[in-house]
């Protein structure tokens, strides 16, 4: 059985790579910079864009935002505008009223409000993301102090939850197929992080529900389905193993990984030092359903040997066949050539035949 290490574009859907935590972006009041969720791993600022400009730029109001396991923390700090030493020429402006009021949006819905009476006011919201659609996404600050005067701020950014796939394919000398899989999930849920579906072709095999202490460990497949896919039934040929994770907000990765079934039995003959048969050994793919195929000797016509392989390999020694052929009758000694006619066949319908010198 031979595996292609194709790169198959690997993934339908933007792929995605967990976020790395703690990793903290901070955006001055009217920067105009967008931030990108879950790609690389972290949170990214990129060039502004097509992301609308703030109207008011205000040095008094500043927004960062601090990445978590489950999305965002949202961090505004409010300084009343500092008093300027006033000239003694010119009449003095009445004394600000300290404190105001805080909205924070997150798309347009009100996430908290909260009232201050103090010149410098510091608040922090986290916000769970995990749920929410991939794309754009803002956070907007406002700000109407006891004075009159108003502020906002906003951040524009992007999420990006996309699971990521990673599939190993195991070298072409094994003789079961059983690649190692790796699935990141966007999430710090204890229960459920996402879903996994596994196909062959057309063909649906399982699907999973994957937990976090599952999430982002690389296993072998067998260890989602409990079982490695039956290959040894699979035709002869080219085949397609389909890898589909689909995130807790509905975003989905797939894979795809391209690999050949070869199920071919081979052969090793070893005779003695006269040249004489000593042991036939037949090698099969191994199959999940007991039996990996069968071998089949014949004389003159006749079969004389039969016998179902379960396992990977099956070895038919001179003692067995001299056995075989007593039931018929028939004499090594009398002959000066025996020629016998193997027929070794696999669980999917694969032949070989070949003829061996018996002595």
């Amino acid at each position: 059985m031979k595996v292609k290490n194709v790169d198959f574009g690997f993934f339908l859907i933007p792929s995605f790579r967990a976020l790395t935590f703690f990793f903290i972006v901070a955006l001055l009041c009217g920067s105009g910079a967008n931030a990108t969720i879950g790609n690389d791993g972290m949170l990214i600022l990129t060039e502004n864009t097509g992301a609308k400009k703030q109207n008011i730029q205000n040095p008094q109001l500043r927004m960062e935002m601090i990445e978590t396991s489950t999305g965002i923390t949202i961090s505004v700090l409010y300084k009343e505008k500092q008093k300027q030493v006033p000239d003694k020429l010119v009449q003095q402006p009445p004394e600000l009223i300290p404190g105001g009021e805080i909205k924070l949006f997150f798309d347009n819905n009100l996430l908290t409000q909260d009232f201050f009476d103090t010149t410098e006011f510091h608040l922090e919201q986290p916000v769970n993301v995990e749920l929410l659609e991939n794309g754009e996404h803002t956070v907007k600050c406002n700000i109407n102090t006891a004075s009159g005067e108003q502020l906002t701020t906003s951040i524009p950014f992007t999420i990006d939850a996309s699971p990521h796939i990673t599939i190993i394919p195991p070298v072409d000398k094994e003789k079961v197929f059983d690649p190692e899989v790796k699935v990141q999930f966007f999430g710090a849920s204890d229960d459920f992080v996402g879903m996994l579906e596994i196909g062959v072709n057309s063909q649906p095999v399982q699907q999973v529900p994957i937990d976090n202490k599952a999430n982002n460990q690389q296993v072998p497949l067998s260890h989602f389905i409990q079982n490695r896919i039956n290959v040894a039934r699979l035709p002869q040929g080219e085949h397609l193993l389909i890898v589909a994770a689909t995130g807790i907000n509905g975003s989905k990765a797939v894979s795809y990984t391209p690999f050949t079934v070869d199920t071919t039995p081979t052969m090793s003959l070893s005779r003695d030092k006269d040249g004489n048969f000593k042991e036939l050994t037949i090698s099969y793919l191994i199959s999940n359903q007991g039996v990996s195929g069968s071998l089949e000797v014949y004389l003159d016509h006749n079969m004389i040997f039969t016998h179902q392989v379960r396992g990977d390999f099956f070895s038919l020694t001179r003692k067995e066949i001299e056995q075989a052929m007593g039931k018929y009758n028939i004499s090594p000694e009398k002959h000066k050539e025996l020629t016998l006619l193997v027929a070794a066949r696999t669980a999917n319908g694969v032949e070989k035949w070949t003829t061996v010198d018996f002595n």
